[in-house]
Parts: C-alpha cells; structure tokens; sequence
C-alpha cells in the first residue's frame, strides 16, 4: 500500500501558519492592527492566509451511541483542544479587526462547541416531569416516546438549526439512532463510535437502564467511519483518540 501522500501548500497546512505571523507586531504600520491584520495587509496581501479567508474552520463530529461508553468524554476533550489552542492565538497574535484576518482567524482557530439532541429532551423532563437529577428510564421513555408520536426526525428538528448554523467545530455527543447518524453525515458530518471495555476485555454495560432499549441497540453494527475503543479507565486515552481522530479529518477536509 502507497502510505505517501501529496505535500500539501504550506499556506493552508495549520502547523505552518506560524511563518504568516509578523516576528515584529506592527512593525512600521497602523498600531491598532493586529498581526493577523498586518499579514493581509499591503506586501502581504493575497499571501497564505488570503486563500485561508475564503475557508471557514466548520467540521461537524458526532460520537455514538451507547450509553456511558466515553461519548462526554471524547467529546469533551475535543472541545477543550480547539478553544484552548484558539484562546492561546487570541493571547499570542491579538484580536483582528479587519473582516478577511477574522475569517483567516476563524479558518485556523475554530471556535469548538457541544450540541446534544437530548438538550431538549432534558429541560421536557426537568419541566413537564419534575425530573431533578438524571432518571435514565425515563429519559428513554420520553425520548423514544415523542420519536413515535411526532415523528423519528423530531429531536433532529430541535438541534439542526443550532448545528448547521454553527462556524466552527460542532461536536454531537449522544447519536443514537440510525437516522441521526445518516443525517450527520448527509449534511457532512463524522460519526465517531465509543466503546467501553470492563478489565477483562468484555462489554460494558451501563446499570441504570435497561440495555436493550432501542435508543442502545439501534445503531448496533452501524458502519461508523471511526471508531475508539478503550478499557474502563482509560479516559485519557479516549480523549486523545478523540482529539488525533478530529485532526486527521480537518487535514482531510483541507
């Protein structure tokens, strides 16, 4: 197999971006600039980050679909990676003020944030229910419940909006069933499954519900694009998976 690939333009590979930055901020030009902004500005103008401003930083990633498996988890900690390194830009290079360094800005440093179909699922439970801390049955109850009586696309409806619309990283971390993953990867999403191993290299197998409910099994052999696998225990690992995994599709995507 040819493992080689083709070398990619410096100017839109994010490990290079560094050479776009002014090593003197604002040297010889307007004081209220940020470097970012001095980049696009007159010599520089039409350089690496001018290709960057027509791109935006969007990726959708959504990680299924068993219950306590490591979904949070991954989910979690590529959010934490992309804002954490996007706060560390804003500290180093400053905030821009012109309209194609933001949209460079964006390209590079995407804002990453956690969507969820159960958000509304949840604030149904807590007001129409008196739910006061997680009730997993119940939660399965009425989630499955309002599927059958308005439709299987009915929490889909609540969130797309908020996924679509989104710029930067949005990461789903509770996909459950089949056509919440189909729709992920319709509007050009990835779907990631988590699974959970006990010590001794079998299935976990969450406790506080019943295990055969369909929200748990419907996406049984699914054929996820990757998947993580990892012993109880071993969060850190999952998260570190998760994170390799989101940068080897925004390389991918570029």
């Amino acid at each position: 197999m040819d493992y080689s690939r083709k070398k990619e333009p410096e100017e839109i590979r994010d490990y290079g971006a560094e050479r776009w930055f002014s090593k003197e901020p604002n040297s010889g030009r307007d004081r209220n600039l940020s470097n970012l902004d001095v980049v696009l500005s007159g010599d520089n103008a039409g350089g690496g980050f001018a290709i960057l401003a027509g791109r935006e930083g969007k990726m959708i990633l959504a990680f299924g679909h068993k219950a306590r498996q490591g979904k949070d988890t991954a989910g979690e900690a590529v959010v934490e990676f992309y804002n954490t390194r996007r706060k560390c830009a804003l500290v180093h290079y400053g905030v821009c003020k012109t309209n194609n360094a933001k949209e460079a800005f964006a390209a590079l440093y995407p804002e990453a944030r956690i969507f969820k179909f159960a958000d509304e699922l949840y604030r149904i439970c807590r007001e129409e229910y008196g739910m006061t801390e997680k009730d997993a049955p119940l939660l399965q109850r009425i989630g499955d419940g309002r599927r059958e009586q308005f439709g299987h696309n009915y929490w889909i409806n609540r969130l797309a909006d908020k996924v679509v619309n989104f710029k930067g990283v949005a990461v789903i971390t509770d996909v459950r069933y089949t056509n919440e993953a189909r729709w992920i990867e319709n509007i050009g999403g990835h779907c990631i499954n988590v699974r959970r191993l006990n010590e001794n290299g079998t299935p976990y197998v969450a406790p506080d519900r019943d295990p055969n409910f369909i929200s748990e099994i419907q996406l049984d052999g699914y054929n996820y694009e990757y998947h993580i696998v990892a012993k109880t225990g071993q969060a850190a690992l999952v998260g570190d998976l998760a994170i390799t995994i989101a940068e080897h599709i925004r390389a991918l995507e570029s």
